[in-house]
């Protein structure tokens, strides 16, 4: 079961060495919500199309080697 991280930061930190990562970027009316796997960690969180951490998370990814994950029903834990 993973466990879920609350800041982006502290997930960045404990996730550096994991072989594997995955994200998921899901627009909304409001902004993005934003779904980051690593290992058996796990960081969710809806980001408003204007917030400065959104650029830091899709740079991070991109940067690190995480994958893109295309879909994932609801009912199965993303990790």
């Amino acid at each position: 079961m993973p466990v879920q991280i609350a800041s982006w930061q502290d997930f960045k930190e404990l996730t550096e060495f994991c072989r594997v990562k995955l994200y998921r970027l899901d627009e909304t009316a409001t902004g993005y919500r934003v779904r980051v796997a690593a290992g058996r960690y796990l960081y969710e969180k809806e980001y408003s199309f204007d917030d400065p951490e959104l650029k830091d998370v899709t740079s991070w990814c991109g940067q690190n080697a995480y994958r893109a994950v295309r879909s994932v029903p609801e009912e199965v834990v993303f990790a």
